[in-house]
């Protein structure tokens, strides 16, 4: 038998139901049975097809709630979403949560497990395990590890930069040096060529002025012994000259 409830009770128990509650649920909160329950649920949707759904809200002091259902159903409606699709939305978006994956975090979560058939992705995640197991740290030590790294990085990269114009410039040098090493090894090489050239001629004229010296000391030997010789006969060198000279 229908239990005749006051309207302050009939609103509480269709916000239950249009909060999803079961009626069975619903009954018991109200402390009434089921059937009470299903048959305020059956006035209410009869009223709502007969004089509007905002009009039976209004009636039972459901306004704002249907309003808000309204609400929603446009919003639904704007991005081409269906109740049961939004459901399912629903349901993923507390299973992120259960995950501890953040709303702002939803679209990376969502490329991931579409990467996952990409075999470049199995791959990598097995590159980072072994970095993991290479290195002792986990995936946001790594990050963060790896975020110190790119600080640090310009600052070397400007001293890479600098030595190797450093070293560029010494390279310059050192060539610079070695062919002017290379020009005056030239020219020491002439300057040799061309002494021991002026050696050998000297060479040669000091050998030829010794074979001539060589022969006017045997003449003088021979004119000393001839001299000496005169001298023991008691004669001069002059006696002698004047005596050829007249004879």
């Amino acid at each position: 038998m229908t239990v005749k409830l006051s309207p302050h009770k009939v609103t509480r128990i269709l916000r239950l139901y249009f909060a999803g509650l079961p009626q069975v649920i619903i009954a018991k909160r109200a402390g009434i049975d089921q059937s009470t329950v299903s048959k305020y649920v059956s006035v209410f949707e009869e009223m709502a097809a007969e004089v509007g759904l905002l009009a039976a809200g209004k009636e039972f002091n459901m306004f704002q709630e249907i309003s808000e259902l309204r609400s929603l159903s446009v919003e639904l409606l704007k991005v081409n979403l269906t109740v049961v699709d939004a459901l399912r939305g629903l349901n993923i978006f507390r299973a992120f949560h259960r995950m501890g994956v953040e709303p702002e975090q939803h679209t990376l979560l969502i490329k991931v497990c579409k990467e996952v058939r990409d075999p470049d992705f199995v791959k990598a995640a097995i590159e980072l395990t072994n970095i993991e197991n290479t290195t002792g740290m986990n995936f946001h030590q790594a990050i963060e590890r790896l975020q110190e790294v790119s600080i640090q990085l310009p600052p070397l990269e400007d001293r890479i930069e600098d030595r190797e114009t450093k070293c560029k410039l010494i390279e310059a040098s050192i060539k610079k040096r070695l062919q002017e090493q290379a020009d005056l090894d030239r020219v020491l090489s002439q300057s040799r060529e061309e002494a021991e050239k002026v050696i050998r001629e000297r060479e040669a004229k000091l050998s030829t002025k010794m074979k001539q010296l060589n022969v006017k000391e045997i003449e003088v030997s021979e004119v000393a012994a001839l001299k000496a010789k005169l001298t023991q006969k008691g004669l001069n060198l002059e006696t002698v000259l004047q005596v050829s000279k007249e004879f």
